[in-house]
């Protein structure tokens, strides 16, 4: 059974971090990253839990959604149009 959890990581992602989890949905705001995306088994999630402890990326959250589709997360800010500081982008 296909799952689609949130995963909420503390930062901004970059373009090349978020380039390594080609799969999921970024979301951003200002002080925190959310990954949506779906999951076939409890171990690809670990693999995926576990890939961000690597990075060194603090995950302050993870959801299941229900129905398994539609991120329940809206940023509360819009987006900032400057570009990104040389931190986030990696």
């Amino acid at each position: 059974m296909v799952v689609t959890y949130e995963l909420h990581v503390v930062g901004r992602l970059g373009p090349a971090t978020l380039a390594s989890f080609p799969g999921l949905t970024a979301t951003t705001a200002p002080l925190n990253t959310v990954l949506t995306g779906q999951f076939d088994s409890d171990e690809q999630l670990r693999a995926l839990v576990d890939e961000l402890g690597a990075l060194g990326l603090e995950l302050t959250e993870l959801r299941q959604l229900p129905g398994g589709t539609e991120p329940t997360y809206q940023p509360l800010t819009p987006e900032p149009t400057a570009a990104p500081t040389e931190e986030e982008a990696r």
